[in-house]
């Protein structure tokens, strides 16, 4: 599952690897069950992609924009993001 993942990470498009954390937040819901925060990802290539992770309370919305004020930002280049999902 690990190699599956990192393939995944390694090689698709921004959207679908938000697609792919979307859908692992969806089947595991216990980590952010009682969790109410906005994490802001601003990735600074070309494009200055900006995406937004709202947890509340075992809900978990994903947003293509800059749409509420976040509580914590992370900025960084698309390849270190990639590293990052993978813990690097």
């Amino acid at each position: 599952m690990v190699g599956v993942r990192m393939n995944v990470i390694q090689n698709a498009t921004i959207q679908d690897i938000w697609n792919t954390i979307g859908q692992q937040l969806e089947a595991n819901r216990g980590p952010y069950a009682h969790l109410n925060a906005i994490y802001e990802f601003q990735l600074l290539d070309e494009g200055k992609d900006v995406y937004q992770l709202v947890l509340n309370n075992g809900t978990a919305e994903i947003h293509a924009y800059h749409e509420i004020q976040p509580d914590c930002a992370l900025k960084m280049k698309e390849k270190y993001f990639r590293k990052f999902l993978l813990g690097d």
